[in-house]
C-alpha cells in the first residue's frame, strides 16, 4: 500500500486523520482537493494520513482486484500505522469522500479509537452510486460518438454474476466489487454510538436537502451527535467541475478545532511516505 503522512512539525500532534479516498474516477479528480486538504489540516496541527487501496492509484496490484472487504480491510491497516504516529491517546478522525465517506462508515464498526468522522458528500446507498457511474459511462459514449452502445440496465444485469467485467471510465469494474458496493447502505449501518458527525453536503445548493437531513437524523438515533452543514462549492470529484474547495476544508478545519487546545508554533510539511 502506498501512502503519504503530512506530519505537523511539532513534536506532538492535536490528533489523527485518515483519510478514505473517493473510488477509480472520483478519486483521481478530486486528489488536488484532497492534497490541500491534507496540508492544510497538518499546518493546523494534525497528523493526516492519505493512502491508496490495495490494487488502486499508486498501490501495487491491478484495479480489477479491489473489493469493498479488502478496502476496509486496507483502512485498518492505514489506522494502526497512523495511531503508531500520532501515540496513544491521541484522537483519530477518519475522513472520507463520496464512497470512501461510506467505507469509512463501514470501518468505524470495526476499528476502535474512532472518535470522529467526517462524511463530504457521502454515498449513502451503493447500488444507487455504482447505476449512476455506469449511466454517465453511456451517456458519455453518446455524447462522443452520437449513439450509445452501453444499455445501462444490460450491463447492470451481466454485473449480477461475480466473473463479469465491464469498462468504467478506464477502470475495470467486476461483478464481486460491484456485489460489495451494492451490499452498502448507510441508512441500515451506523457508527458507534457517541461518535462525532461531520455531515457536510457539498452541492450547487446553499440549503440542506431532504436525504441530507434524513441521514442526520438516522445519526443521532444510533446516538452519534452531528453537525450537518450545506455548502455551496463545485463538485470536486467529477472531471467537468473546479479543482479547489476552499470553503469546505475551512469549514471541516473549524468543526476539527473546536475542543483542542490551539496547535503550537510549527508548521506542517507536505508529508512523508
Amino acid at each position: 500500500m502506498f501512502g503519504i503522512l503530512y506530519a505537523h512539525g511539532a513534536s506532538s500532534a492535536r490528533g489523527g486523520i485518515l483519510v478514505c479516498d473517493a473510488l477509480a474516477e472520483e478519486r483521481r479528480c478530486s486528489n488536488r482537493v484532497m492534497v490541500d486538504a491534507a496540508r492544510h489540516f497538518a499546518s493546523a496541527g494534525f497528523h493526516v494520513l492519505r493512502f491508496d487501496y490495495r490494487h488502486c492509484g499508486e498501490s501495487e496490484g491491478e484495479f480489477k482486484d479491489v473489493t469493498v472487504d479488502g478496502m476496509i480491510e486496507d483502512i485498518g491497516i492505514a489506522s494502526e500505522f497512523l495511531r503508531r504516529e500520532v501515540g496513544d491517546g491521541v484522537p483519530l478522525t477518519m475522513m472520507g469522500l463520496r464512497f470512501g465517506a461510506a467505507l469509512a462508515v463501514r470501518a468505524s464498526r470495526v476499528i476502535h479509537g474512532i472518535a470522529k468522522i467526517i462524511l463530504w458528500e457521502p454515498t449513502l446507498d451503493g447500488a444507487k452510486y455504482i447505476a449512476g457511474e455506469v449511466r454517465r459511462v453511456a451517456v458519455r459514449e453518446m455524447m462522443t460518438a452520437g449513439a450509445g452502445k452501453t444499455n445501462p440496465q444490460d450491463i447492470l444485469r451481466k454485473l449480477e454474476n461475480q466473473d463479469a467485467r465491464f469498462d468504467l471510465s478506464g477502470y475495470e469494474l467486476t461483478g464481486k466489487l460491484y456485489s460489495g458496493i451494492c451490499g452498502i447502505n448507510l441508512t441500515r449501518e451506523f457508527p458507534p454510538s457517541g461518535t462525532d458527525i461531520f455531515l457536510c453536503q457539498i452541492s450547487h445548493q446553499s440549503e440542506i436537502n431532504k436525504q441530507t437531513t434524513e441521514y442526520a437524523h438516522l445519526l443521532e438515533s444510533a446516538g452519534c451527535k452531528v453537525e450537518q452543514i450545506a455548502l455551496r462549492e463545485q463538485p470536486f470529484w467529477n472531471p467537468i467541475e473546479a479543482t479547489s474547495c476552499g470553503v469546505v476544508v475551512r469549514a471541516t478545519a473549524a468543526w476539527l478545532a473546536v475542543g483542542l487546545p490551539s496547535p503550537a508554533l510549527a508548521e506542517g510539511n507536505d508529508g512523508h511516505g
